[in-house]
């Protein structure tokens, strides 16, 4: 398989950061013929400074940096666990919204069509929102955190939001994030990480850690495993990503993935999980 590459950088300023970061993974221009759809993480309404959703300057700068390459069919779309538009106005993202005209949507509410995903191992019927289907292109706005089912809640996990009953993908939920993922995989252009504060111990009620990085990628495993490896996880005991990997959906090794701009090495950190998150391999 080709080699990856991946953006890993770090600073104070999350602009700063975007541009850095998109600069250096992407090389061609999106085309946007039926919208692109950014896709971040609002699961529960929090303030961003919990590091449980995402920075909203993240989408501030990633919507002027897109506008910028002529990309200007935008929407920012997101099913959460919880209110979705509570969440929305808690991180201020529907300021960010109406300063650049993109349309807001929250896809619980959006209509649902019954897809059956080919190839699937055990998601292999499930409802996805309409706007994500029509979607030409989704791009995956996710964060670096632990869950305490599937280990970590990174790029692969960040799709959730676009499922309804969401509820049916705990059970063998690393195999049903693997099929989610190669279902939606075409359409995933581009996966940010936001690790500007990253939590541990949990994925919600977790503490917060200042990582002050963000990582960004056109392959989803390999953003998913430089982003497991800086939580010091070995990203091959992660079931999802191992799986992804085996399927050929991306890249999971890290020695087959070229890190631009920070060595993971000095970043690394070593992540407290969750206390029902048993047998994974530290690095």
């Amino acid at each position: 398989m080709e080699r990856a590459r991946v953006a890993l950088v770090k600073g104070d300023d999350p602009y700063t950061l975007v541009k850095k970061a998109l600069r250096m993974v992407l090389d061609i221009p999106l085309k946007d013929k039926g919208g692109v759809v950014i896709k971040p993480n609002y699961v529960v309404p929090s303030k961003p400074d919990s590091g449980v959703v995402t920075d909203p300057r993240v989408l501030d700068a990633l919507i002027y940096y897109l506008k910028t390459k002529g990309v200007e069919d935008l929407i920012i779309a997101e099913g959460g666990a919880g209110n979705t538009w509570e969440a929305f106005r808690e991180a201020k993202v529907d300021e960010v919204a109406r300063r650049h005209g993109v349309k807001l949507i929250d896809l619980n509410e959006d209509d649902r069509v019954e897809v059956e995903i080919p190839g699937a191992t055990h998601l292999k019927r499930i409802g996805i929102a309409k706007t994500i289907l029509k979607a030409d292109l989704i791009v995956n706005v996710a964060k670096l955190k632990v869950h305490h089912i599937a280990t970590v809640s990174l790029g692969m996990k960040n799709l959730m939001g676009v499922i309804s009953p969401k509820s049916i993908m705990h059970l063998a939920i690393h195999e049903k994030i693997v099929d989610l993922y190669g279902f939606l995989r075409e359409k995933v252009v581009l996966t940010v990480i936001d690790g500007i504060i990253a939590p541990e111990k949990d994925e919600v009620y977790g503490k917060p850690v200042k990582m002050g990085v963000l990582l960004a990628g056109r392959d989803t495993v390999a953003v998913d495993t430089v982003g497991a490896f800086i939580m010091g996880i070995k990203p091959s005991s992660i079931g999802h990503i191992r799986l992804a990997s085996k399927r050929g959906m991306g890249v999971g090794d890290l020695g087959k993935i070229h890190v631009l701009g920070e060595n993971p090495l000095k970043i690394k950190r070593r992540f407290e999980l969750p206390e029902t998150v048993k047998g994974v391999e530290r690095v």
